[in-house]
């Protein structure tokens, strides 16, 4: 369970890319879909929906799925998130204020709390973006996590 709650902490919000370049990015204000299946071992897949609002905040609704170890259903947790971002050419760095956790109605009640209690995002993350094409982005941390990022289209 240790090993799902890291990789599920990690999933969420991780960086700290100490990378940096020169590469011009789009700016990030607007809505984002982001997509990634990390871990085969567990079948992780993570998505989320960040809104970057302008003046540099943001909300963001994550969902996850995955196995744990020993059971044959895929379990869904999902993570509300705000904060305050800033992007400096293609570095954006994002500070969480607060987030919630919940999972799904066939998450295991033996695992419940202590997923809950053990999910513990970073307070700031940094992530090195780079540009698809005029509309896709992909957003890499330093631990080695890449999302595909599409703007979403009001």
């Amino acid at each position: 369970m240790y090993k799902v709650v890291t990789i599920l902490s990690l999933g969420v919000l991780v960086g700290c890319s100490s990378t940096t370049t020169t590469e011009t990015i789009q700016d990030i204000a607007g809505s984002w879909e982001c997509t990634s299946l990390d871990d085969k071992s567990i079948q992780l897949s993570y998505s989320d929906r960040t809104d970057y609002i302008k003046g540099g905040s943001f909300n963001k609704l994550s969902k996850m799925s995955f196995k744990l170890p020993n059971y044959a259903e895929l379990y869904d947790v999902t993570i509300t998130s705000k904060g305050n971002w800033n992007q400096r050419n293609s570095l954006l760095k994002e500070e969480i204020s607060n987030y919630t956790v919940e999972v799904g109605d066939s998450f295991p009640d033996m695992y419940v709390e202590q997923l809950k209690s053990n999910i513990k995002l970073p307070d700031k993350a940094n992530w090195k973006l780079g540009t698809v094409n005029e509309q896709a982005i992909t957003k890499t941390s330093n631990f080695g996590q890449k999302l595909t990022c599409k703007k979403v289209l009001l």
